[in-house]
């Protein structure tokens, strides 16, 4: 969808009302699993209103060891190392593709954090992340690294 339809489509948009019907849960994410964290509980509160938004744990030190021991187990394993360039850049835009799919989920989550108008997320910050994503120096390391890379399959 392009800017202005964006812009058009975005004013049709009840987005408070959206954003109360929202159930936010904020948790770690380790091996593929959504993880609840041990540390202190932390109040969120949304910077338009002042509103409590969620609560959620911290990460204390096991969750942290936790994430950097599953961290350590893929590399090693080679699950995503292993994989070929060409893989990892299709898995990638594949996230470019989802991000875009999503962008008014997105730019709500992203308005709710920081308090920006939802038109500066919808225009601007969330589709910057999927063009960045697919961004010309991201195309050139891509470049670089199946000129260095073995063939590997996959």
């Amino acid at each position: 969808m392009q800017t202005n339809e964006r812009k058009v489509a975005a004013m049709a948009i009840d987005w408070i009302e959206r954003a109360q019907g929202l159930q936010l849960a904020v948790r770690d994410f380790v091996a593929g699993r959504r993880l609840e964290a041990h540390g202190e509980l932390i109040d969120k509160y949304g910077p338009r209103d002042g509103a409590l938004l969620c609560q959620f744990r911290a990460s204390d030190e096991r969750d942290i060891e936790r994430a950097v021991t599953e961290a350590r187990r893929a590399f090693e394993d080679g699950r995503w190392a292993k994989r070929s360039v060409q893989h990892r850049k299709d898995v990638l835009y594949n996230l470019a593709s989802l991000i875009e799919k999503h962008v008014d989920e997105l730019a709500l989550l992203e308005c709710l954090d920081v308090g920006k108008p939802i038109q500066d997320a919808l225009t601007l910050d969330v589709p910057a992340s999927a063009a960045l994503i697919r961004s010309r120096p991201c195309r050139r390391l891509w470049r670089r690294s199946l000129r260095r890379a073995p063939a590997r399959k996959g």
